[in-house]
Parts: structure tokens; C-alpha cells; sequence
């Protein structure tokens, strides 16, 4: 079995190293690519994520400037300054949760 081997040519025997290298220098391109490709897919699942998270908390804000503006109206007692106040909190909260809307996927999420 070996002596086929020794039998070959000195060219021969180079060309096959270099080209068993080269093999396998492109088998570790490709599977190297290839892993990148899904570490990219992740790190873009995590930004959508990071982002979600994001609209999440301002729309909870929202409410808290909702409660804010509702409170200011008991406490001042100001009708006509709190109709402003509340107006543009509750413009800013619909356009919050129709934003919040779109990010949910579960029923668990939207309720």
C-alpha cells in the first residue's frame, strides 16, 4: 500500500501537499463564512430585540405622563391648561401603542 506511494514523483507528491492545504485552507474559508453569516443573524435578532425593548419602555412612559397630566389636573385644578397637557399625552400614548402593536408577537405580549 505504501509502496505506491514512494513510487510517485517528487512533483508529484508537492503538488498533492500543496493542493491537500489548499483544500483544506478553503474548507476553513467556507465554514468560517458560514459561521459569520449566522453570528450576523443573531447580532441582528438582538438589535430588533434591543430596539422592541426601546418602545416598550417609552410607551410605559407615555402612561406615566398620562397619569402625570391627570394628576396635575386634580391637583391644580386647571382645565383649561390641563386639556392641552392631556391632549398631547394621549396623542403621544395612541401613537406609542400603535408602534407597541406592531412589536408584539404573542398573545402573552399583547395582553
Amino acid at each position: 500500500m505504501i509502496s505506491w506511494f514512494n513510487n510517485l514523483k517528487m512533483s508529484v507528491k508537492l503538488i498533492g501537499g500543496f493542493l491537500s492545504i489548499a483544500l483544506l485552507l478553503a474548507a476553513t474559508v467556507v465554514f468560517t463564512y458560514w459561521q459569520v453569516g449566522i453570528l450576523g443573524q443573531i447580532q441582528d435578532e438582538g438589535a430588533r430585540r434591543a430596539v422592541d425593548a426601546e418602545t416598550a419602555a417609552n410607551t410605559v412612559n407615555a402612561a406615566v405622563n398620562i397619569y402625570r397630566a391627570i394628576a396635575d389636573t386634580e391637583l391644580n385644578l386647571d382645565f383649561q391648561a390641563s386639556t392641552v397637557t392631556w391632549s398631547a399625552a394621549r396623542q403621544k400614548a395612541d401613537a406609542q401603542l400603535l408602534l407597541m402593536a406592531d412589536v408584539v408577537d404573542t398573545t402573552q405580549e399583547e395582553a
